[in-house]
């Protein structure tokens, strides 16, 4: 009876820690949105649109609280870059006349300076994850690969509702869901990039999970 109570305990304040660490980060994504927009609002001519890609990586390095600019790895300024061109070609933006072409719009960039600046800034712990998840080596995480992460994960996140342990089962139609908010480039897998956000999808449904066992009664979903 001891051991259960203590074991049950040591869940209840495993899943407190981690309910901290998301509204922490989701705290940090904020302050990282509205650093990005104020040195964008500094750095634009117009306060609409930064043209050269040197301005951009030094945005990205001064939302970062990064010095030197240089020691941004260049694919994850790519990143950045490319995420936002796509968002405001999605949304039927383009530079006014007389602006280069890979000029980028303030609401486009700053969003993806927030999506992907925690990847950026904890890319090398990404990097231990995907050496143990990613069997097949190829630099991305498959369904199958996916899932076995998310497994291990919230055997860690020790999740309850009212003093009951809930263990959070992780269907097809979830994965399918995560690769829908996260797989940017659409190849069915998920990079170190998108590793952030397909955790930050995860997250959204285990909230709905577990807003249905406070209706239900259920315990294992």
């Amino acid at each position: 009876m001891a051991a259960a109570a203590a074991s049950s305990a040591r869940r209840r304040r495993n899943s407190k820690l981690m309910e901290l660490e998301r509204n922490h980060l989701s705290y940090k994504r904020r302050l990282l949105k509205d650093r990005a927009a104020e040195i964008f609002d500094v750095m634009s001519a117009d306060g609409e649109w930064l043209a050269q890609s040197s301005e951009i990586k030094k945005l990205l390095a001064r939302s970062l609280l990064i010095i030197e600019p240089a020691k941004l790895q260049e694919d994850a300024v790519q990143l950045v870059m490319n995420t936002a061109r796509h968002s405001q070609q999605r949304d039927g933006m383009s530079p006014p006349p007389g602006m280069e072409d890979g000029a980028l719009c303030k609401e486009a960039l700053v969003d993806a300076v927030e999506k992907y600046g925690e990847y950026i800034r904890k890319a090398k712990k990404i990097d231990i994850i995907f050496q143990k998840y990613d069997k097949g080596k190829d630099g991305y995480l498959s369904k199958k690969e996916l899932r076995s992460m998310l497994e291990d994960y919230e055997r860690k996140a020790g999740r309850s509702r009212n003093g009951l342990v809930v263990n959070l089962y992780i269907s097809d139609e979830d994965l399918d869901w995560i690769m829908e908010q996260s797989d940017a480039d659409g190849n069915n897998k998920i990079s170190h990039a998108e590793y952030l956000p397909a955790i930050a999808a995860w997250e959204e449904l285990a909230e709905m999970k577990l807003a249905e066992t406070a209706t239900c009664g259920c315990v294992i979903l």
